[in-house]
């Protein structure tokens, strides 16, 4: 293997290892060294790309591309670039071109999966996800890509099956876990929905996407507080029953869920049991008054206007917090 050679397999070796920006000086002086290269400007874009630079990186795709049209990765890794950059027509163009040029190439397929998505074309994502099922039927990812196109399409069922089927040729696919996930809780099936969302996010603990299903998830399983039970403190006995069948409601729901489903649900269930503590209080103030009123007594020593004014400003600053608690 020649110097350059060398050189050029480190660079691949640190982009493909998540240190781009320590590849980026060895690129460019590969670049100063054989301009004419066109994998070299391949490896500077795809570089480029991952330190967050899609205008440089689709620059240098452009200019790999010009140097070796019959070259189908520059083609690829400007379809990607492109997509960062929202051109997403643009995109789906580029990708066509890099399928059109390595036809048997599964990776290719999938870029054009990705930019057809973004464009919101179905049937270009059913008809691409089909071909690369055909080419490649033991990658889990042609099976995941399937899935996502029958998710897009609503059909949850077809979607979770290929979810499964993916899960089975790579048990430690994050991104599967997630949309099956996605597919179970669209079905219905809310604790399979649960679960794989608590398996994706223990697999990528970087990723915000399965907590944040998960907590979605327990928004939705919160039983809202009625209006009236927020600003009618008249009404204490009624909202007292409700709290205690909110309470029995979630209880029983909660032994379905798995253990971080469950801390969600009870984080939001400590908001609900300050609203109920907050009507409560409201409520006893209420009462207090119509005594005071009517039995011309005060509190603890205030005569009855003070006993008055202070239930009344308990009462206002009750509701007052009861209206930023959501």
């Amino acid at each position: 293997m020649t110097v350059g050679g060398d050189a050029r397999s480190r660079a691949e070796a640190l982009v493909d290892m998540g240190r781009p920006a320590e590849a980026l000086p060895l690129i460019r002086k590969l670049i100063a060294e054989d301009p004419q290269s066109a994998r070299n400007h391949c490896i500077l874009s795809l570089a480029l790309l991952k330190t967050g630079d899609p205008v440089a990186a689709e620059s240098a795709a452009r200019d790999a591309i010009g140097l070796g049209p019959e070259m189908e990765w520059p083609y690829r890794i400007r379809a990607i670039a492109l997509g960062a950059l929202h051109r997403t027509t643009e995109a789906v163009a580029s990708a066509r071109h890099s399928v059109e040029l390595a036809p048997s190439l599964p990776i290719a397929y999938v870029t054009l999966i990705n930019a057809a998505r973004a464009t919101q074309d179905p049937d270009l994502v059913r008809i691409t996800a089909e071909r690369l099922l055909q080419l490649a039927p033991s990658w889990a990812i042609s099976h995941y890509l399937m899935g996502m196109s029958a998710l897009d399409a609503k059909r949850n069922g077809d979607a979770a099956a290929h979810f499964r089927e993916a899960l089975r040729l790579d048990p430690l696919m994050g991104n599967a876990h997630n949309a099956l996930g996605l597919a179970s809780l669209r079905s219905g099936d809310r604790r399979q929905a649960a679960l794989s969302f608590q398996a994706a996010a223990e697999l990528n603990p970087k990723d915000p996407t399965p907590t944040n299903n998960l907590r979605l998830m327990a928004r939705q399983d919160r039983l809202p507080m009625p209006r009236w039970t927020r600003y009618n403190a008249f009404l204490l006995g009624p909202g007292l029953l409700v709290a205690v069948v909110r309470k029995v409601a979630r209880r029983n729901h909660l032994r379905g869920l798995p253990k971080a489903a469950r801390s969600e649900v009870r984080h939001l269930s400590a908001r609900d049991a300050a609203r109920v503590a907050l009507v409560t209080i409201g409520g006893l103030c209420v009462l207090a008054a119509i005594l005071v009123q009517f039995t011309g007594t005060g509190l603890s020593g205030l005569p009855t206007g003070g006993a008055q004014a202070l239930l009344i400003w308990t009462l206002i600053i009750c509701v007052v917090v009861l209206r930023f608690i959501r």
